[in-house]
């Protein structure tokens, strides 16, 4: 089982236009880029819920409540009290079993039609499990998408920008702030703006001569 389908869900968030209270005229608006396929390598709460959903691809050939189950129980993390477990132990277990049931009839060529009949049953439990998995995988990563929006909201109030905009979108121009949600994101503190330089003053108008 595989998760690209979170890329494409992150990409059709991915042109993330904020709009800034007192914003200035389109032509003359401040504006940031994101990098979204950074945000999904590096934001390490999102990289986490990948790795949580690959974790599932152990359990697909449990029954729908089985595997309900294990979603609940994997989701406490390290903290799982002592019953609880020996519990997981028990359903990791039973699933290895059917794992190892379905890879043996799917190899098996002259399977009966009892055999075969088992075979697509557990065939159609792993799909319903997958799907399952896929849609705990993208709860988890919409709202973790809101915290993405809501960084790069509090980073262009912070910096006065106008707009953020997602890279992808972008050709020329803008600044990449993804550093700084990153940063804000994974706990760190988002770097202060560079100081705004001061203008170059403009050169003084050539001295003209009097009439001789």
């Amino acid at each position: 089982m595989t998760w690209q389908k979170s890329l494409t869900r992150m990409s059709l968030l991915a042109v993330l236009i904020l709009a800034v209270a007192g914003s200035a005229h389109a032509q003359a608006a401040k504006i940031a880029v994101l990098d979204m396929s950074a945000i999904s390598r590096q934001y390490k709460a999102w990289l986490d819920t990948e790795n949580f959903a690959e974790s599932l691809k152990d359990y697909l050939f449990l029954s729908s409540s089985g595997f309900a189950e294990v979603v609940d129980l994997l989701k406490q993390g390290d903290a799982l009290p002592a019953d609880k477990k020996k519990r997981l132990e028990e359903l990791t277990n039973l699933a290895d079993a059917n794992d190892k049931q379905f890879l043996a009839l799917r190899s098996n060529a002259a399977r009966t039609a009892q055999q075969d009949d088992a075979y697509k049953a557990m065939e159609d439990l792993g799909n319903n499990n997958t799907a399952h998995a896929q849609d705990v995988l993208n709860a988890a990563q919409d709202d973790l998408m809101k915290n993405v929006q809501q960084a790069a909201k509090d980073i262009a109030a912070q910096d006065g920008y106008d707009l953020v905009l997602s890279a992808a979108v972008v050709l020329v121009g803008g600044v990449d702030i993804t550093d700084k949600i990153l940063a804000k994101l994974n706990g760190g503190t988002a770097p202060a703006p560079a100081p705004t330089p001061a203008p170059t003053p403009a050169p003084a108008p050539p001295a003209t001569g009097g009439a001789h």
